[in-house]
């Protein structure tokens, strides 16, 4: 943890100094086009190597402390909701999300920014790996005193090989995976992993049998709250 903490300190400073030049020269109309798109190009990498370094840090983190350090009642409705609009306004024509939640009363006990982060995490998975558009259903419920989400697409589905590793982090991508998959073999869904888990619930992939994959992950019901139960 600390030997992380450590390394993510020193590149930090030099990151910022790059992300803000890049931006800077992004926007100079003195530069040709062309220049332009690639300071655009280095800032967004820029910023892709700032979030894996949070992600690092993160996961870290939690796996040391064994739970978020940030603790408070969440109600779990109002959170896929905000989630979901925060998403869906920057979706092309070819994505739709249908949401359906049978549980408005479930409250559990977590960091509310982290279980917003596994939201926006596992939708967005569904998104970079379905670049020609799919549906994305979001369906809760509350049984045996969890919380019961499930986020699906009718997509490509996920590699066989990846699925098995899919929240492991890095792995060396199969001869026929997708470029599109290759691409974002990330850590993004082992941050999900490390959330949920820290938070003392389980979560899974599978594909779909009639296409797509499928994120099923459960979370404890705060006691002494209200539920209705399905």
């Amino acid at each position: 943890v600390n030997w992380i903490a450590g390394i993510s300190h020193d590149i930090r400073t030099p990151l910022a100094i790059i992300l803000g030049n890049a931006e800077e020269l992004e926007h100079a109309p003195e530069l040709t086009e062309s220049s332009r798109k690639k300071a655009a190009s280095a800032r967004k990498q820029s910023i892709k190597i700032k979030k894996l370094i949070e992600d690092l840090n993160l996961i870290s983190s939690l796996e040391y402390d064994m739970q978020p350090s940030k603790k408070h009642p969440v109600s779990i409705c109002p959170l896929l909701r905000e989630m979901v609009c925060d998403i869906y306004n920057n979706l092309s024509e070819s994505y739709s999300i249908d949401v359906d939640l049978r549980a408005e009363n479930a409250i559990v006990s977590g960091d509310e920014s982290l279980l917003g982060r596994v939201f926006f995490n596992i939708i967005n998975n569904s998104i970079v790996h379905n670049p020609d558009g799919c549906t994305i259903s979001i369906s809760e419920a509350v049984q045996d005193q969890k919380v019961w989400i499930e986020i699906r697409d009718n997509g490509c589905g996920i590699d066989e090989e990846r699925l098995k590793h899919i929240f492991s982090g890095y792995m060396e991508a199969a001869d026929n995976t997708s470029d599109s998959q290759k691409r974002n073999s990330g850590i993004g869904l082992s941050v999900c992993a490390t959330i949920i888990l820290a938070h003392g619930g389980d979560i899974s992939a599978v594909n779909r049998k009639s296409g797509g994959s499928c994120f099923r992950f459960t979370l404890n019901i705060e006691e002494g709250t209200e539920h209705d139960e399905q």
